[in-house]
């Protein structure tokens, strides 16, 4: 004899130990990979399509457009190895945040957010100090434009303790009314 046919409560708690099971776990972090890595290709269609529309032209010729006359754009080889970088970016942040994936939506939305999650990182990392340079265009006067100022004869503005500056002079007392 088989028994009775469970009840619902018992299909009910089946069930959430299976999805729990599945769910629980994460992703593995070679399909997180590929799903951020798949985000981040759907991102860089649209972007691409919409530049096409617009423009009518390839992207590394649109950019040399923008770019000023004394410096160059690009240039072909210049753009994949950027979108390159920005799709292993996005792979990578997919293979790392694997354990706390649970769906491929959630892989494919770090892909697609890649360069903003990873620039927001890029914050926290320390720089060593820029080395302090004396620059003469910077100084009082020394510019063409600074003579050009009027009133302006090249010499530095009062310190305030010297007379004649509003700082030196000593406030007015404030009669108190009772």
């Amino acid at each position: 004899m088989l028994g009775h046919p469970p009840d619902r409560d018992q299909l009910y708690l089946v069930t959430v130990r299976c999805l729990t099971d599945i769910y629980a776990q994460g992703m593995v972090w070679w399909q997180a990979a590929l799903w951020a890595l798949a985000g981040g290709v759907v991102v860089e269609g649209l972007e691409f399509a919409a530049l096409q529309r617009r423009h009518h032209k390839w992207p590394w010729e649109v950019d040399a457009e923008v770019v000023r006359s004394d410096s160059t754009a690009a240039g072909p080889l210049g753009y994949f190895l950027g979108e390159l970088v920005r799709l292993a970016t996005g792979g990578i942040l997919g293979a790392a945040l694997a354990g706390q994936i649970t769906g491929p939506l959630a892989a494919l939305a770090i892909g697609a957010a890649a360069p903003a999650i990873a620039g927001h990182l890029g914050v926290y990392v320390p720089l060593p100090p820029a080395a302090p340079q004396a620059n003469p265009a910077t100084t009082i006067g020394s510019s063409p434009d600074d003579k050009a100022c009027p009133g302006n004869n090249g010499s530095l503005p009062p310190k305030p303790d010297q007379p004649g500056t509003p700082a030196s002079e000593p406030l007015p007392q404030r009669e108190e009314t009772a």
